[in-house]
């Protein structure tokens, strides 16, 4: 109530109110008027009918005497009685009414409250007929009672005859007269006041209505000025803002004024008569779709704490494939805040501000891509700073022709006109794949992280690859993407080599002898750091030991394909062949698993041994891998020999790692080896016992420095 008085248009409000009780005030005294007269009708009438009853109770009785010795049964005697008895008792009820107040019947039979009359003179005359009437009445009642009895006394009728006439003949006639004459007259006075008061107050309320008109339309002019006013700044205000602003109902729908700029950013969207999950769903998934929901829906429950909920904003970044005017999409990321706007103390909408914070996202990701790049090269340089720098530049080498390679590969993948058939696009596929492999290794050994996840990311796009059912050349350009990141990288590794080519060719003052010692060393250095690096990756504990590399040196061809098939054996010795410490305790086995790699000269054959005392080649894992492959599915699982089973393990593609990591899991090492194997013109053997050991032994002829 306080609020209707205290609003803007509480004077407005309180006109109304007044006009109100006016026109209430009217209508009260409307009825008062009518129930007034009505009342004043039935007094003036009861005072008139005194005179009348008198006079028709005289003609009654003298008529019944007239009518003596006729039966009193008779219907005109019926009447006459009935009728004098009725009028009798009506007589002494009207002046007890007058006198007392008490309820008379009006013209319908209903019951009405008669007050007592006030007024002196009234009241004199009133009582000096109840005085009158009083002497009367026990004459007529004796009659009226008896007058049906076989014995009736005709004494009786006569007294009752002439106590009538005598009253009908005296001033009884005038004291009724009288007494109706007043009442009328006051009555009349009384009405006539109520009428002019009636016609005061409904004159008044036309007064103050028009006049209320006239100020109503007056302030209401001044509203719609003002409003216009404010509609005008408004408008202003939302064809200006930058951010995109509506509001949202209870039922979710939107508000009917918005910003031009959320209109600019929905061109192609009707806003007007939408709810906001309508808006958003084309741009949202539809968990953020429902998680949005859920979060508005928190917004307009009063319950909750805004404050509280701000950080579960589900749209708080939007990425959103917007339409311009032209029909063009182009990408932009939006920020929506919500915002309670509350009536007293109802939360009654939400504002919505729509933020466009493309350029913003746009500049923190070249930032922040700058920065990664930026991390990149200074772990790419430390990396490079701890690895020998003759080591290191054969690994460019590698690097350089693995890149090489892998491009030619994909360009003649590229070429339409070749028609390739499917098993030849996965040969490719083999032949990246292998490169990639070898090259991991190498650059995971010497722990160049930045080479290793570039050529992680390779692998497991051909992983996808391969499983395709159906290969053509486009498919190969997400590898020429990959490809591109680590030509890239080489190029500032290219960098970094001619700064320190250039620093070891000024520092140079060591003899042949010394250089070819610190050469060959560096191999067994390198396997020593990445064993290390792979049993902690994979939660072994290994000791290696190596040699024979310093004692047999390498052609510098041979030399970088022992250098591969090394890094592939050892991966494959620590990763599937090394238990996990607690289960070589269960086997009796000490914590720390042993690994060696060797290589020694026999009769101008070279023999590169690789020997752990794991687990030993799981036999059982490569039969059920083995039965799922075309060429076994005809054979007995339990008919497969253990020399089929490893020349199942060598093929590209097979592996009893569950889970594909940085070390195993995609069966190309086996692939790598059996490629490098074949590049030294070599053979290769593999003898194992479960629980206990296996070897790799690699025989090839010595290459002769030219």
């Amino acid at each position: 109530m306080k609020s209707f008085f205290k609003s803007r248009y509480s004077i407005i409000n309180l006109s109304i109110f007044v006009f109100a009780l006016i026109v209430v005030s009217v209508m009260a005294l409307t009825i008062y008027y009518a129930r007034q007269s009505n009342l004043s009708s039935l007094t003036n009438s009861k005072a008139q009918q005194l005179n009348i009853m008198v006079q028709t109770m005289s003609r009654d009785v003298f008529g019944m005497k007239m009518r003596y010795g006729e039966t009193p049964f008779s219907p005109r005697s019926q009447i006459s009685l009935k009728r004098l008895r009725a009028h009798s008792a009506e007589f002494s009820a009207i002046i007890q009414a007058f006198q007392q107040g008490g309820d008379l019947p009006n013209n319908l039979g209903e019951q009405v409250r008669i007050n007592a009359l006030t007024n002196p003179e009234d009241k004199a005359l009133i009582d000096e007929l109840a005085n009158k009437w009083k002497n009367i009445k026990p004459i007529i009642d004796d009659y009226a009672n008896t007058a049906e009895d076989l014995n009736f006394d005709k004494t009786k009728l006569d007294i009752a005859s002439s106590t009538l006439i005598n009253v009908s003949s005296t001033d009884f006639p005038n004291l009724t007269a009288k007494l109706a004459k007043n009442i009328n007259e006051r009555n009349q006075k009384q009405s006539d006041l109520l009428e002019l008061v009636l016609l005061a107050v409904i004159a008044f309320a036309i007064v103050y209505f028009l006049v209320f008109v006239f100020f109503f339309v007056r302030r209401l002019k001044q509203a719609d000025r003002q409003a216009e006013k404010s509609q005008r700044e408004t408008s202003d205000i939302m064809r200006t803002v930058h951010e995109g602003l509506f509001l949202i109902n209870p039922d979710f729908s939107i508000g009917h004024q918005f910003s031009a700029s959320l209109a600019r950013m929905f061109p192609h969207t009707e806003i007007a008569n939408k709810t906001v999950e309508e808006l958003i769903a084309p741009i949202v998934s539809e968990h953020d779709l429902s998680t949005a929901k859920m979060y508005i829906e928190q917004l307009f429950n009063h319950n909750v704490v805004e404050k509280l909920i701000a950080d579960l904003n589900p749209l708080s970044n939007v990425t959103a494939i917007l339409k311009d005017d032209a029909g063009v999409a182009t990408k932009h990321f939006l920020q929506f805040s919500f915002s309670r706007v509350y009536d007293g103390d109802k939360v009654a909408r939400v504002l919505v501000s729509v933020d466009d914070i493309t350029r913003s996202v746009l500049l923190d990701q070249a930032l922040e891509k700058q920065k990664e790049q930026n991390d990149e090269n200074m772990a790419l340089l430390l990396s490079i700073l701890q690895v020998d720098h003759g080591e290191f530049q054969q690994f460019f080498q590698h690097a350089q022709h693995s890149i090489a390679a892998i491009n030619h590969t994909l360009r003649d993948s590229e070429h339409d006109n070749k028609k390739l058939t499917h098993v030849e696009y996965l040969g490719k596929l083999d032949q990246i794949f292998r490169e990639t492999h070898s090259l991991k290794g190498e650059a995971s050994a010497l722990g160049l992280s930045a080479y290793v996840s570039s050529l992680e990311e390779m692998e497991e796009r051909i992983s996808k690859l391969k499983r395709e059912k159906k290969l053509d050349g486009k498919q190969f350009l997400g590898l020429a993407i990959v490809l591109e990141t680590l030509i890239q990288t080489n190029n500032r590794i290219e960098q970094v080599e001619n700064i320190m080519t250039q620093w070891q060719s000024s520092h140079s003052d060591n003899n042949q002898e010394s250089g070819t010692a610190h050469k060959t060393h560096t191999l067994g250095t390198t396997l020593e750091r990445f064993a290390s690096d792979i049993a902690e990756r994979n939660g072994r504990r290994v000791a290696l030991s190596y040699y024979g590399f310093d004692a047999n040196a390498l052609h510098p061809e041979q030399a970088s394909i022992v250098k591969d098939l090394s890094i592939q054996l050892l991966r494959n010795a620590i990763v599937h062949g090394i238990e996990a410490p607690a289960v070589r305790k269960e086997r009796n086995k000490p914590d720390c698993g042993r690994v060696s790699v060797n290589l020694r000269e026999e009769n101008d054959y070279l023999y590169l041994k690789v020997e752990d005392d794991g687990n030993g080649i799981d036999f059982d894992a490569l039969r059920q891998k083995a039965i799922q492959h075309p060429n076994f599915k005809a054979v007995n699982p339990q008919e497969i020999t253990e020399k089929a089973l490893m020349l199942f393990m060598l093929e590209s593609g097979v592996s009893t790692k569950q889970e594909a990591n940085e070390d195993a899991g995609r069966g190309v090492g086996s692939d790598v080896i059996v490629d490098r194997v074949r590049q030294l013109q070599g053979k290769l053997s593999i003898k194992s016992e479960k629980g206990q050991f296996t070897h790799f032994v690699v025989k090839f002829p010595k290459k002769a420095d030219e």
